[in-house]
């Protein structure tokens, strides 16, 4: 069982490493924590290192910001519970 397992990492590790090599990896984007989709509201430390970027982002008026980048957090933050985060005392969002 651990042998076959062993094997199929290996198999999928090479798979990511070709499409890493040819320009086209597509990594889902998932809380390494929890195995989850991320998503605003679901995981603590996840909305504090989001509004932390986000802020960072705002200190230079969103200028360095490439569309790839603003595309991931625009989907972070996409299906949100506004509310619920806007509840949050500001202080368990950025630390």
């Amino acid at each position: 069982m651990f042998l076959q397992s062993f094997e199929q990492t290996v198999q999928d590790y090479r798979m990511l490493l070709t499409e890493a090599r040819a320009g086209r990896l597509m990594l889902p984007n998932n809380n390494l924590d929890t195995g989850q989709p991320s998503r605003a509201g679901r995981y603590k430390l996840a909305d504090t290192t989001y509004a932390k970027l986000v802020d960072k982002l705002a200190e230079h008026d969103f200028e360095t910001v490439t569309p790839e980048l603003r595309a991931i957090v625009l989907a972070y933050f996409k299906d949100a519970d506004k509310a619920a985060l806007s509840r949050r005392p500001r202080e368990t969002l950025t630390p």
